[in-house]
């Protein structure tokens, strides 16, 4: 296969974090490895950020955007387009993260050109694309002239789903594994220097080796079961007194949950430490991830702690029953139910047979399902039989 030129358009990008800002980086990272040239769009969220950067290896240019609503948006998508008509020459075709107002855009401005472009959709449920259609200006228009793209990479069969729903052609949609770059197996020695490395920075995420420490890592937002995460957190600690629970992350409901933490009597057993960019450390650190989700959302922050061996107690919805089996790589109960959800955290981080058992069946579960490699031969196959032969070069 030849050597392509791809341009990867998300308007949210490093150093802004977030799982769509994840999964696009690790595209991203796959396509360079395997020898494509790899241009990230994304906009210029602040003012004074350099307009062309390298991370990771990977060109990112930064297009000018107003920082006024509403016209940070409009001048974002006439910087995008503007930029693609001028440097069309120099892709061979073009993937848009999310199939939302810049997808939309993108697909109507290259209509009728040589120039191809796929969507990368951006989850099921809260969060999703059906979802923000259904709460945005013109949202169904939008979606629906989405449609034109060339196809539509999906890494939830839930997802697929939604969108087969609300009128996407089923031959356009390309169901794949998300494909992620390594996570390093945890081990007691990462494990305590990452507690370490953590409390250095962070007094609050103090903690030494013994004490059972479970994460939750997402956005901090109403719907993904956090409220009842933070009460079933009074049932752990009355049997694991020492046990610590970390909410990483931020949105909207942050000053809500803080209200609650501190009603229950839980401050510095539930810590808010913000986000991280780079979650190895904290990965290594922790002995389960707790993702309460009432509904079908994003699934992407489950897929590196399975890598890492790290085991998970998950809301019992059909998202998280794409990646996980109950006692198999880690525990599905209803988060509406604080009883079952402390039970279930305390046994995994409380009873080492069964957390190694978890541990070890996650991590060959993810090394199996999860491979970087065979996505990105998926995507360039599908690229491969629509790019005409004058975009070679």
């Amino acid at each position: 296969m030849k050597p392509r030129r791809l341009a990867v358009v998300c308007r949210r990008y490093w150093p802004a974090t977030g799982e769509q800002v994840q999964a696009i980086e690790w595209l991203a990272e796959g396509l360079r490895r395997a020898g494509h040239e790899v241009t990230i769009l994304t906009a210029a969220l602040g003012k004074q950020w350099p307009t062309h950067v390298v991370h990771r290896e990977v060109k990112v240019e930064r297009l000018a955007q107003l920082h006024l609503q509403p016209w940070n948006t409009l001048t974002y998508l006439w910087s995008l387009l503007s930029h693609l008509r001028t440097h069309k020459n120099q892709f061979d075709a073009v993937i848009v993260s999310g199939l939302r107002y810049d997808a939309y855009a993108v697909v109507r401005a290259l209509r009728g050109t040589s120039l191809p472009v796929f969507l990368w959709s951006e989850g099921a449920g809260i969060g999703g694309d059906i979802q923000w259609q259904q709460n945005s200006h013109f949202g169904a228009r939008v979606v629906g002239g989405c449609f034109d793209g060339q196809a539509l990479f999906c890494t939830s069969q839930v997802a697929a789903e939604e969108l087969l729903a609300h009128g996407a052609p089923p031959e356009k949609i390309v169901r794949l594994s998300l494909g992620i770059t390594p996570f390093p197996e945890r081990t007691i020695e990462a494990k305590i220097a990452a507690r370490k490395a953590l409390g250095d920075v962070n007094h609050d995420l103090l903690l030494d080796q013994r004490s059972p420490l479970a994460i939750y890592h997402g956005p901090l937002a109403a719907g993904l079961g956090l409220e009842e995460l933070v009460s079933s957190w009074r049932g752990v600690q009355a049997k694991l007194p020492t046990a610590r629970l970390w909410l990483v992350g931020d949105g909207d409901l942050r000053e809500k949950l803080w209200n609650l933490i501190t009603d229950l009597d839980l401050r510095y057993r539930v810590c808010m430490p913000g986000v991280f960019d780079d979650l190895t450390e904290l990965l290594a650190a922790a002995d389960a991830l707790v993702m309460p989700h009432l509904t079908s959302t994003s699934h992407t922050s489950m897929i590196p702690a399975l890598a890492a061996g790290l085991p998970v107690v998950a809301g019992d919805v059909p998202t998280s029953r794409e990646l996980i089996s109950h006692a198999q790589e880690g525990l599905l109960v209803s988060a509406q139910n604080l009883g079952d959800m402390s039970e279930a955290i305390t046994t995994l981080i409380s009873d080492p047979l069964a957390h190694h058992r978890f541990s070890m069946l996650a991590r060959e579960s993810a090394l199996r399902r999860f491979d970087l490699g065979s996505m990105i031969k998926r995507i360039l196959d599908v690229i491969e039989t629509t790019i005409p032969p004058c975009n070679s070069r």
